[in-house]
This record gives C-alpha cells, structure tokens and sequence, in this order.
C-alpha cells in the first residue's frame, strides 16, 4: 500500500476527517433516514467540539506515555553500548536552501546529543527515504548532529521506512559490533511501539523519552477549544493506529 493511500485513510479516520466523515454522512442519509442523519450530524459536531479541547488530547496522551522521564542515576549507571535516535520527519529548509529534518526530529537529535555528552556513547541514527527522497532521513540527521549540535554519529542506518525497520536494520548495523544493550530515544508517546519493536530484534532496551505531552497541570485553559489541541489529538491518533497496526502484523 503506498505511502499517499495509507495517509488518506489515516485522515479519513482521526480528528477532525473523522468528525467531518460523520457530519457528510448524517447529510447524505438526512434525506432517507432523517433521525439517523440528524444523529450522525450531532455526534460528529459534539466529538469536534470535544476532540478540540486541550483536556482531550491530555487524558490520551496520560494513557500513551507509560515511560517515564530517563532518571539520572540510571543514566549513570546504563550498561548501554549505545545510543539509537529515531528519526522524525523531514522539512523542505526553504531558508536553508536544502532540506533538513523536521521539528520533531531536531527535538530528538538535541536530547540524544545531550545524551551523548553526558555518557560518551556512540550514536547511530536511523531513518530512511519513505517518498523515494534523495536523500535519507537518518543522512539529513547526522548532518543536523554535526553541523548545529557538534556530535558525529557513528552509524548512519538509512534504509528504513517505518519504526519496525528502524530495528531490523539497527540490529543489523549494531550487531557487527556485537552490541545489543542501547539507549532509545523517541518521543514518549511514540516509546512503547518501539520499545517493542526493538525488544523483539533482540536488543535490551532502556527507554530515553522526550518530548512529554501528558505531565502539564490541568488547568481552565485546557477546557477552551483551540487548533493546536485538535492538531495534537490527530497525533494520538496515529499512535494508536500505529500500536494496533503493529499487533496484527508484527
């Protein structure tokens, strides 16, 4: 399935293609089957209304993120040979004149990098070319670790499409160095999928999250309806999605 489709469906079925999909639905259907279509016009107005709200997207992302912030003393103390990085997207880097890597990735690149320094571990990045790009994800990332963050990586995996690929040939490349005990840095609603991924290829994983959605307050603001808070959900969404794709064929 290519690449365009399975991001069709993806939007077809998380906020707010969903809701839209719900609220063309009950029009179409109004004319044969009124009390349905107002029913289905309703649902889908009364989940935009919720799926836009800051409290939504904490509740699912306090159920995502079940590991916790690396903790000092074992970062100490890690039997970890290395430091994976998954790559996080890509950005056209219109004012650098060149592409570069997305906001998500540079926030991983930044924390492995920090990583790095504090325990003197090697860095592999991992990271292909999903839409026949020229260049690899993981190749703009280590030209991102070396140019803005000072830090060279020592493997540059760049044939991965997805997160299962990410460990197949992140074992592959470590492997040679008989190394399978690594630190993984992810974002945190991302970790369990591929903690779990990693773990079945073989490797002893000590998770290195970041980027923590569900650890701010609930506050009143979080109950005002803003775009970032539905952008977010669709996020969760994808997870979700992801964590129940990999179940079925992983």
């Amino acid at each position: 399935m290519s690449y365009y489709v399975i991001r069709t469906i993806e939007a077809l079925i998380t906020p707010p293609g969903l809701m839209f999909m719900m609220i063309l639905s009950g029009f179409l259907l109004g004319n044969y089957f009124a009390r349905l279509g107002r029913n289905l016009i309703l649902s889908g107005l009364l989940l935009l209304l919720l799926a836009s709200l800051p409290a939504a997207s904490l509740l699912v992302y306090t159920l995502l993120e079940s590991d916790p912030p690396l903790n000092q003393q074992i970062l100490l103390n890690t039997p970890a040979k290395a430091i994976v990085i998954l790559g996080g997207g890509r950005y056209p880097g219109f004012e650098y004149n060149k592409e570069t890597v997305s906001n998500p990735a540079l926030e991983r690149l930044r924390y492995g990098a920090w990583l790095h320094k504090q325990t003197n571990l090697p860095i592999l990045v991992t990271g292909g070319s999903v839409r026949g790009e020229s260049a690899s994800e993981a190749r703009l990332m280590a030209q991102t670790l070396t140019s803005s963050l000072g830090v060279h990586p020592k493997w540059i995996e760049k044939k991965s499409r997805n997160t299962w690929e990410n460990a197949q040939f992140s074992w592959q490349l470590l492997k040679k160095d008989n190394i399978d005990n690594i630190l993984l840095v992810t974002h945190a609603a991302h970790m369990l999928r591929s903690k779990s991924a990693f773990s079945r290829q073989g490797f002893i994983v000590t998770p290195a999250p970041l980027g923590f959605r569900s650890r701010s307050p609930l506050g009143p603001l979080h109950f005002l309806p803003n775009a970032h808070a539905m952008s977010s959900l669709q996020s969760a969404f994808h997870e979700l999605i992801g964590r129940l794709w990999y179940s079925v064929n992983y």
